[in-house]
């Protein structure tokens, strides 16, 4: 656990990045992608004749060079991959909503990191939290909704971090000044600048001991929420 400057003082609400700050993501995705090829294959099987399961991030490139307004949503991205292959394969295209759906079943198929449903039951007790997430993670899905007063996807609010746009609506909705909030993510840039850029105090959630390479750095670093836990009742 490591300080800077800032005493962390004033913390009035803490809002949470979801992805690889309360689970792993890359090996849901990569199980959510090979699922839902294995569904593509046996319903439509032109499809895999033309792509292999590697190619779905040459489409990705393809949707988000010619669909740069979905840009912020990883929902209509991924539709949008799956509509892509069933074209080129002479397929009905409306069927990508039943792929969609079930990459999405696999998709909030996460496991917690240990520290977080602890961490989230006493930090609920004491501060207001909310998600702000560039992701696509429904909180409702995952049996969390309940530590948090609120939810902001990129996807829904139309710009990703680390716009401090997305941010100060975080502090609109909870009724509090940027300096009284806390942001807790693992991205250097889309996290901790865009929270600080913000106004916010920003604790940069370091899971896998990653050295800090940006100029501008965090309030405090930790390695995971029970650190995070510690710190605020060291410093609040």
């Amino acid at each position: 656990m490591r300080y800077q400057g800032s005493q962390m003082s004033g913390v009035r609400a803490i809002t949470f990045d979801l992805d690889d700050t309360l689970w792993e993501i890359t090996p849901v995705i990569a199980r959510a992608e090979h699922m839902v090829y294995e569904q593509i294959r046996n319903r439509f099987p032109r499809v895999c004749e033309k792509y292999a399961l590697r190619d779905m991030s040459t489409i990705r490139q393809e949707v988000l060079e010619t669909h740069s307004e979905i840009a912020h949503n990883l929902t209509e991205i991924r539709r949008a991959i799956f509509r892509t292959m069933l074209i080129r394969g002479g397929y009905d295209p409306e069927e990508s909503q039943g792929l969609l759906d079930y990459f999405l079943e696999f998709r909030h198929d996460v496991t917690f990191f240990l520290d977080v449903i602890p961490a989230l039951e006493c930090l609920s007790k004491r501060f207001q939290l909310m998600t702000i997430t560039n992701g696509n993670a429904d909180i409702r899905r995952l049996g969390i909704a309940h530590f948090f007063e609120g939810h902001i996807s990129a996807g829904t609010f139309g710009i990703l971090k680390p716009d401090p746009r997305i941010f100060q609506h975080a502090c609109q909705v909870l009724g509090h000044e940027p300096s009284s909030m806390l942001h807790v993510g693992d991205h250097p840039k889309d996290d901790v600048i865009g929270a600080l850029e913000a106004g916010f105090q920003a604790v940069w959630i370091n899971r896998r001991a990653e050295a800090w390479v940006a100029e501008r750095e965090p309030d405090a670093e930790v390695k995971n929420l029970t650190e995070l836990v510690n710190m605020l009742e060291e410093r609040t």
